[in-house]
């Protein structure tokens, strides 16, 4: 496509009035890193922004990137490779998904690391484990996710990408065979040879977007659901891509995690040391799971209930007891639902249940109270053995629940963080038509496309991920402009 005249979005479409190579819709991390490697391959590029500022959910996010064979982890002494994740990654995710997007995803993560680092991004040297696998993979960038936007942002500005901000796109504009060819927002039609979504994903939906997509992600009704990520990320993915006959996929896959029906914030790893039980009165996992998983086993318990036993123990201790001390994340983190004074929170507003005893506990929640008591015996002796009989955790988060009086958390997987339905991506992030091949001149990444995880693998594959599949699609997004 030829470029008219040089016109600067300043903040929104309305002063746009020209066509572009490639439009882009949404500026997080997927969007931006497609935006520049568009701009790298050649092309003109727009931006379009729903919200009043850059960033989208990736710049609150930790920004922890997942790979494997990268250079940081060669100077640790890390032996890793990218086949090791690759094994890993498709177990994790049963093999449902298509093997060349995850082997896109695993051996392109070292270069993508590097690439931001050529950026400006900032990377702790040490790595840390992420998920379930012992090998360190956890990338930590100085700054968390806001620093990998700030050099992904001035990357795409300094090289002349048009960023639109408060623009929504409404609809998708194609030609007579189908192909897109442009954008309409805001009352603005714009022209282009391709078009790359990466707007997010629908944590944000309206209830008919999730409760024909994400029916987990708001079965326990509105009293206990909420969203972490930025309220713009309303599905507008799967709604532009249903209107040009692309495939959805990723159907009800989704991280929830585990939180309380008080706080209402973000919460991550769990601390280990309260004890979950079933309705049943039963342990059923080891605490310290970490939260990419611990929601899913919250889900497959009967009702979909958990609860946390603790003792009075947790209210009344210091700040440096080491019983407590043993936890994935800080205890004086935002959200975190289980330090003394939002545990206080929760007690005052009734959601955290006292009694004397296990039994008249278990009686008030509702659980079995002769499993309860039984269950809770056995812990204790393993609290003080320090050996985990059944769940083996570890020793350091086996904290005895023995002074009474005793007190009952109702935990639920209901936190939304990352959706995984999305229009369906190949390994080049094109986008399946639902007729079987592609919607030509479309491209998807991060949370707007599916395909790339449906369950998920650790800390850091969502960062990882838009960066890697919004690089190929601005790379192959760029080149559709030979064909507009």
């Amino acid at each position: 496509m030829e470029a008219g005249s040089r016109a600067h979005a300043d903040r929104r479409l309305g002063v746009v009035m020209r066509d572009y190579d490639v439009v882009v819709i949404g500026s997080g991390a997927a969007g931006l890193s497609a935006a520049v490697a568009a701009r790298d391959a050649g092309a003109e590029v727009l931006v379009c922004e729903a919200g009043d500022r850059v960033g989208g959910t990736s710049a609150n996010s930790g920004g922890l990137f997942l790979a494997a064979g990268t250079e940081l982890q060669r100077r640790q002494g890390v032996a890793d490779s990218p086949d090791a994740l690759f094994e890993h990654f498709m177990v994790a995710n049963k093999w449902e998904l298509e093997p060349a997007v995850v082997r896109r995803f695993v051996d392109d993560g070292p270069s993508a690391l590097e690439w931001l680092i050529s950026l400006g991004v900032e990377f702790l040297p040490t790595i840390i484990p992420v998920g379930q696998s012992s090998v360190p993979r956890g990338h930590v960038p100085k700054g968390w996710g806001h620093s990998e936007i700030t050099a992904l942002q001035a990357a795409a500005s300094g090289g002349g990408v048009d960023i639109s901000l408060s623009t929504r796109v409404e609809r998708l504009l194609t030609d007579t065979s189908g192909r897109v060819v442009g954008i309409s927002a805001e009352g603005t039609e714009v022209r282009c040879g391709a078009v790359v979504v990466a707007c997010g994903g629908i944590g944000n939906a309206s209830d008919e977007i999730l409760r024909e997509y994400w029916p987990d992600a708001c079965r326990h009704g509105a009293d206990w659901h909420y969203y972490i990520g930025v309220e713009t990320n309303r599905g507008d993915a799967i709604k532009l891509g249903r209107a040009v006959g692309a495939e959805i996929g990723g159907k009800n896959n989704g991280l929830m995690v585990g939180v309380s029906a008080y706080h209402g914030a973000i919460e991550g790893p769990p601390p280990g040391w309260p004890l979950l039980v079933n309705i049943k009165g039963r342990r059923f996992a080891n605490e310290l799971l970490d939260y990419s998983i611990l929601g899913h086993n919250i889900n497959r318990q009967p009702k979909s209930v958990a609860y946390g036993i603790f003792d009075h123990a947790a209210f009344t201790r210091t700040a440096d007891d080491p019983r407590y001390k043993f936890s994935p994340i800080l205890e004086a983190a935002p959200g975190y639902a289980w330090t003394p004074d939002n545990l206080r929170e929760g007690f005052a507003k009734g959601k955290i249940v006292s009694a004397p005893d296990f039994t008249a506990l278990a009686k008030k929640c509702g659980i079995d109270a002769a499993t309860l008591v039984a269950t809770m015996n056995e812990y204790n002796q393993d609290a003080r053995a320090g050996r985990d009989r059944h769940f083996l955790k570890d020793p350091r988060s086996l904290v005895p629940v023995e002074t009474p009086p005793f007190y009952a958390m109702e935990r639920r997987a209901a936190e939304r963080a990352v959706s995984f339905v999305g229009l369906h991506i190949d390994a080049d992030a094109r986008v399946y038509s639902e007729h079987g091949t592609y919607v030509q001149g479309l491209f998807a990444a991060g949370e707007a496309a599916s395909g790339i995880v449906n369950y998920y693998v650790a800390t850091g594959n969502s960062i990882a991920s838009c960066v890697i599949f919004g690089r190929a699609a601005g790379r192959n997004a760029a080149a559709e402009r030979l064909h507009a």
